[in-house]
This record gives structure tokens, C-alpha cells and sequence, in this order.
């Protein structure tokens, strides 16, 4: 009972940590390098999260800057599950 506790504890604080850093916020975004990780992780400098939200958050944001997925320079690294 005390692993449930430390484990919801824990993964409250990645998400929190998440949105502090504005994890899912296109702006700041950019090109993300894509990592081929089955499970969403978030880090401070949001380097590394779910390749799945990388992949939507890179379309978001290159599409806000007008340019198609084709046009991105890093789409090459991309691997979309």
C-alpha cells in the first residue's frame, strides 16, 4: 500500500514537472529529438517525452510557423508510432 502511495506521488510530480517546464507548449516545442520510448517521460529541459506527443507537438508547432511536416528539418529523425 505504501508503493501505491510513493508511485502516485511520484508520478504526480513528473507531470507536474511537466507543465511547469510547458512540456506540451508547441512555442517552445521545436524540434525535440525523437526518442523511440514506449511510455511518456518528460524531463526538465524537455528533452525526452513520449515519441507520439514529440511527433503531434513538432506538426503543431511547425504548423503555426506555416511549413508542412515534409519542410522540417529534423523530420528525418521522426518515427511516429
Amino acid at each position: 500500500m505504501n508503493s501505491k502511495f510513493v508511485l502516485i506521488v511520484v508520478f504526480l510530480a513528473v507531470v507536474s514537472i511537466c507543465f511547469a517546464n510547458e512540456v506540451w507548449d508547441p512555442e517552445k516545442c521545436g524540434c525535440p529529438p525523437f526518442d523511440k520510448v514506449e511510455n511518456a517521460v518528460c524531463t526538465k529541459d524537455r528533452a525526452t517525452y513520449d515519441n507520439r506527443c514529440q511527433f503531434d507537438c513538432h506538426a503543431k508547432f511547425l504548423s503555426k510557423s506555416g511549413k508542412t511536416l515534409e519542410e522540417s528539418p529534423c523530420i528525418e529523425s521522426a518515427d511516429p508510432k
